[in-house]
């Protein structure tokens, strides 16, 4: 009787609802696919756009390295470079300086040779000693 018509309706309301969630349930998952199908192909695109920024970064941070290791090299040649320069910039300071004390020599040699030492020796000038010059360098 009653109690089974009562059952029966339960069973009849609950039937309708779980048919309406099922409905729903079916109506989110399309949904739900219709905003996955974008976000996938969105998705792929960030992506591939990520790689080739990441393998461009890559490409630029091995320049870098590279460009690194060529400026170190660089300021270390600079400085041999430099350091044979000052050598040279001194043995050249050296070899005028004994070519003027040479040059002074054979001048004072020259002007005791024509008698003119009295003369130097006259003016403030000493007396050069009459010893011949190591004959080292004839240049100039």
């Amino acid at each position: 009787g009653f109690k089974q018509r009562q059952l029966q309706e339960k069973l009849e309301s609950r039937h309708r609802e779980a048919i309406k969630q099922a409905k729903r349930l079916e109506e989110l998952r399309r949904e739900l696919k219709a905003l996955e199908e974008p976000l996938k192909k969105e998705v792929f695109e960030v992506r591939t756009k990520l790689e080739l920024e990441i393998r461009e970064e890559a490409k630029f941070v091995a320049q870098v390295n590279q460009l690194r290791k060529d400026l170190h090299a660089a300021e270390h040649e600079l400085k041999e470079v430099r350091e044979r320069k000052n050598t040279l910039t001194d043995s050249l300071v050296n070899v005028m300086a004994d070519y003027e004390k040479r040059k002074e020599h054979r001048l004072a040699e020259i002007a005791d040779l024509l008698g003119e030492n009295n003369i130097a020796s006259a003016s403030g000038k000493a007396s050069v000693s009459k010893e011949p010059p190591k004959p080292s360098f004839d240049g100039f």
